[in-house]
């Protein structure tokens, strides 16, 4: 579900590049996130007990919008299909990191799936090249 969700926000932030200001789309795609991500506070929020849990909390919004606004100038001054390439390497540096933070090695399952999504990506630009 979270795969098709951030897809969808890959495809409508791609396309309101074309007729809204990079700073309205940031801001009004964050009104939304804020917005949708309440509604379900009142039944898991629990307050962070420390100032350092706090501080983490804020350095993830700060670095998330960041990386939200930079995101949507790319769109802004790239076409998705130049993107798409950067968008994949999520994936390594995902696993990456999972592995030196975490300790965390992927399954079989997680190297199907990555390696499925990896060829569904060069099947599709091997297809609008002819």
């Amino acid at each position: 579900m979270l795969v098709v969700l951030n897809a969808l926000h890959q495809i409508v932030t791609s396309h309101m590049v074309k007729t809204e200001d990079s700073g309205t789309t940031h801001f009004y795609t964050g009104l939304m996130g804020l917005i949708l991500s309440s509604v379900l506070l009142p039944w898991a929020w629990s307050p962070p007990e420390n100032l350092l849990l706090w501080a983490l909390l804020i350095l993830l919004g700060v670095f998330g919008s960041v990386g939200h606004y930079v995101l949507i100038r790319a769109f802004h001054l790239a076409p998705a299909s130049r993107l798409t390439p950067f968008m994949y390497a999520q994936i390594a540096f995902a696993t990456l990191g999972g592995w030196i933070v975490f300790g965390h090695t992927p399954d079989r399952w997680t190297v199907a799936g990555i390696g499925l999504i990896a060829l569904c990506g060069m099947l599709g630009a091997s297809l609008r090249r002819r």
